[in-house]
């Protein structure tokens, strides 16, 4: 390993033993009190990305793309009224997420979908999304077209998810960034992300275990294939954001 890996990964471990040393200082302080119990856990499998750890009452999430850590705090402990960060390394939100909005410039719904969770986006920034559902919410007026450039006018939301991170950032700011990984498995992984802000760790470990499963074994039956014939196949991508209004064709050769 190399000076510079060591160096931050020995940053991160500091990072995160500062981050649970005062949460759970504070949570000490406060136990006669508070009877909450983080119970439903998620860990990463394939994913390299993000990692999740939890605590008594709250759970922490390194976003190794940003490099923050965000501490979720659960919303029926006391700690969610005393407790804010916001700094270049660490962000707090309380959770779950009664409400959350998305940059859908690029950001894939269909996650959101699979959890159950598009009641609760109340604002996005582009309506070409493909998703029916998210499509007549926005056109029956329960969620809200905002501009992408004023970040300010997010705050009204629990979290505001984005996957392009080079773009002004307000506090309640998290970086959802599936395609940052290599392949298709360590991607869909990241639903457990988006489970963790809402306490739907279960779910997301059900879907996840899912996919996995399926394409497990498709691949096997991929490699059992050992004829001559290799498939061909073809996708479209049209790109409206350009002046262009590309249309390409590509095509793959898979072996």
């Amino acid at each position: 390993m190399s000076s510079s890996s060591s160096s931050s990964s020995s940053s991160f471990r500091v990072q995160i033993i500062s981050v649970l040393f005062l949460c759970g200082y504070l949570q000490g302080a406060n136990a006669a009190s508070s009877a909450v119990t983080v119970r439903n856990i998620s860990k990463t499998e394939d994913a390299v990305n993000f990692h999740i750890y939890y605590g008594q009452t709250f759970k922490v999430i390194k976003n190794v793309v940003d490099g923050k850590s965000y501490l979720l705090i659960q919303n029926n402990s006391r700690m969610a009224t005393r407790t804010k960060y916001c700094t270049s390394r660490i962000e707090s939100f309380v959770i779950p997420l009664s409400n959350y909005s998305a940059d859908t410039y690029s950001f894939p719904v269909s996650f959101l979908e699979l959890l159950g969770l598009l009641g609760s986006m109340k604002g996005i920034t582009s309506d070409s999304m493909a998703s029916e559902c998210a499509l007549k919410l926005y056109d029956t007026g329960e969620i809200e077209m905002m501009n992408r450039s004023e970040p300010q006018q997010f705050s009204e939301f629990g979290a505001h998810f984005i996957s392009v991170t080079d773009q002004p950032q307000a506090c309640n700011f998290a970086n959802f960034v599936p395609l940052v990984e290599e392949y298709p498995l360590q991607r869909a992984e990241w639903i457990k992300f988006l489970g963790v802000f809402v306490n739907l760790e279960t779910r997301a470990n059900k879907v996840y275990d899912a996919i996995k499963e399926n394409y497990l074994c498709l691949t096997k039956v991929a490699a059992s294939k050992n004829g001559s014939f290799k498939p061909i196949v073809a996708w479209m991508q049209y790109d409206s954001v350009s002046i262009a209004q590309d249309l390409n064709l590509h095509f793959f050769l898979y072996f």
